[in-house]
């Protein structure tokens, strides 16, 4: 496994709450972002936004592909 946050890191981010790898998600517009994801058990959402590609994000199977970060928003609030 991939070293990712820790669980005092990740309990400054939500309050003091400490969360689980299935509370988290990781956005990120480079493919590394969802190979990372996958290595730490959290969702990966790519956006297009930057220099990762559709067809390279798609084989990391990430649980969403965004044009931009505003179509996560919206789509997250559904």
């Amino acid at each position: 496994m991939a070293t990712g946050l820790s669980a005092q890191t990740c309990g400054s981010y939500s309050g003091g709450k400490v969360l689980s790898a299935a509370d988290m998600a990781m956005i990120g517009d480079r493919t590394h972002d969802p190979i990372g994801a996958n290595e730490n058990g959290v969702a990966g959402i790519g956006v297009l936004s930057g220099d990762g590609s559709r067809t390279e994000f798609e084989a990391e199977n990430p649980v969403l592909i965004a044009k931009n970060p505003t179509d996560i928003s919206a789509i997250l609030k559904k």
